[in-house]
């Protein structure tokens, strides 16, 4: 394995995992609260990916009249109540994550998770899939007073990982992602499968993976070219 690639940094929601039953229960349920239709599970896929508040603005914008300020900060409470009561009911590691994970830390990589998602919620659900041992760093939305696209994120979680740009790859499936990638001057590798619904094409990844057991091949692939 090349050193090129000694640091791996993973979003989590639409790569690792697939968690928008759970995200769609919690958010109906929020908008059933307040006599708000509900959404399906398209709709609520392609909210995915700025963070909770985010999600429930986009939810609540989506089914009526924006709330004020304060309105949404409690309904973003009150999300986050229905998300934490049952958040691995349905969420669930995409087929072969596990396997794939293994053998990079066996080729020498050091793993680390960089999501939107609040950390404290991050670390339950990949504690939960079985998937905690394999990381060293995890970040979430709320472990910098930045959010991806800003490269903070990314450059805080690989510098925990010790490693540094030039050495590093992010694996993601979005524009966030990519975009924080790019302006973190990391290489980015992103997934078909996630929740993102602009071109992949554009986004200026090295290259584009339908399978995640894949991965491992194709990192040793990129790292010797």
């Amino acid at each position: 394995m090349s050193a090129k690639f000694e640091a791996i940094l993973f979003d989590l929601d639409g790569t690792l995992v697939d968690s928008a039953a759970d995200l769609r229960r919690a958010l109906n349920s929020t908008l059933a609260e307040q006599l708000r239709n509900s959404l399906d599970i398209s709709e609520v896929k392609a909210m995915i990916g700025d963070g909770i508040a985010k999600l429930v603005e986009r939810g609540f914008a989506a089914t009526g009249p924006t709330p004020k300020a304060d309105t949404l900060a409690t309904l973003i409470t009150r999300f986050s109540l229905h998300y934490d009561q049952n958040i691995l009911a349905h969420t669930k590691l995409y087929p072969g994550v596990l396997e794939a994970l293994r053998l990079l830390r066996v080729q020498g990589c050091r793993l680390g998770v960089c999501t939107n998602k609040p950390e404290a919620q991050a670390r339950e659900i990949l504690k939960g899939l079985n998937a905690d041992l394999y990381f060293d760093v995890v970040t979430g939305g709320d472990s910098t007073d930045r959010r991806k696209p800003d490269p903070k994120p990314v450059l805080q979680a690989l510098s925990q990982l010790g490693g540094t740009p030039e050495t590093a790859l992010f694996i993601g499936d979005s524009v966030n992602d990519a975009e924080a990638a790019r302006r973190a001057g990391v290489a980015s590798i992103l997934v078909s499968y996630g929740y993102e619904q602009a071109d992949l094409e554009t986004l200026g990844a090295a290259c584009i993976i339908d399978d995640f057991a894949h991965l491992p091949d194709i990192v040793g692939e990129l790292a010797a070219a």
